[in-house]
């Protein structure tokens, strides 16, 4: 299921519902800032490219994202004494003016300044009120949740994955990637493995990836470290797909491959502690 149908029978089952705003936030250390959910891809060149964050004269959260000039999405905290009654996002276009750069719209006007540590930044709005402060570095206002996968294998045997993903910006309405398609992102057989994928969901598609892996191991004879190094470091990455699989199989051995620079993992036993990495090589 998918689409409104997908989501008016998970609320006839009582499922909360959330906004799409509800996913992208800008994390505890400025928690009224809400940002869009397809933030530019930070560009524009030094000394502003990237996100950047702080709080304006100690009272206004506040956040410069900035893409492709002249692109920018400016955060903005809640202080109803500036005229702030409710956190807001918007998306605006940019100008240089000598060493500065200046976003402004009908309701303020912020201007930033290379400084020492970060980007010095000066809000002004129609009422004449004035706060200023120091942005700084704020790389991790850009990382988005992305598919959250688990695969198992209990003491009776028995297989299971389970996959979830929130897509990604800017996809066209009504896409259904891998994730939700069986033998694509998600897959388990008691007789070979349980597979949970992550990456570009129409590669994933295209090359049935999850019950690929699961043949060579029942029909091919390969190992799981095997069969998941032909399908995601060999046939993906020869057509360009991005992407990573986690997987155990009948036997309970785990093994993990991705052809990025890295990804989120975790893995445990009842023998083991948990361990968790995110860049290097899998397992």
């Amino acid at each position: 299921m998918a689409g409104p149908a997908a989501d008016a029978h998970l609320l006839s089952l009582g499922a909360a519902e959330a906004t799409p705003d509800w996913f992208v936030h800008a994390g505890a250390a400025f928690p009224d800032l809400v940002l869009l959910a397809d933030l530019p891809r930070p560009g524009g060149g030094p000394p502003f490219a990237g996100a950047w964050a702080g709080v304006l004269g100690g009272r206004l959260n506040h956040a410069l994202i900035l893409g492709e000039e002249p692109e920018a999405v400016i955060a903005i905290g809640i202080n109803p004494d500036l005229g702030f009654e409710a956190a807001e996002t918007l998306r605006l276009r940019s100008r240089r003016l000598n060493d500065y750069l200046i976003v402004e719209t009908g309701g303020f006007r912020i201007a930033y300044r290379a400084a020492a540590g970060g980007l010095e930044a000066r809000l002004a709005t129609p009422a004449g009120e004035v706060v200023e402060g120091l942005l700084r570095p704020r790389p991790d206002l850009l990382r988005r949740g992305g598919t959250v996968g688990a695969v198992a294998r209990d003491r009776c045997g028995d297989l299971a994955a389970a996959s979830s993903t929130g897509g990604f910006g800017s996809k066209l309405s009504g896409r259904v990637g891998d994730t939700p398609l069986i033998g694509a992102g998600t897959y388990a057989d008691n007789r070979t493995v349980a597979i949970s994928t992550t990456g570009h969901g129409e590669y994933f598609i295209r090359h049935t990836v999850a019950a690929q892996i699961a043949g060579r191991l029942r029909f091919g004879d390969e190992t799981l470290a095997e069969a998941l190094r032909h399908v995601i470091v060999d046939e993906l990455s020869e057509v360009g797909g991005d992407g990573g699989v986690i997987a155990v199989d009948a036997s309970g051995r785990v093994e993990i491959a991705f052809n990025t620079d890295g990804m989120v993992r975790g893995w445990t036993t009842d023998r083991l502690p948990p361990q968790t990495m995110t860049g290097g090589h899998a397992p």
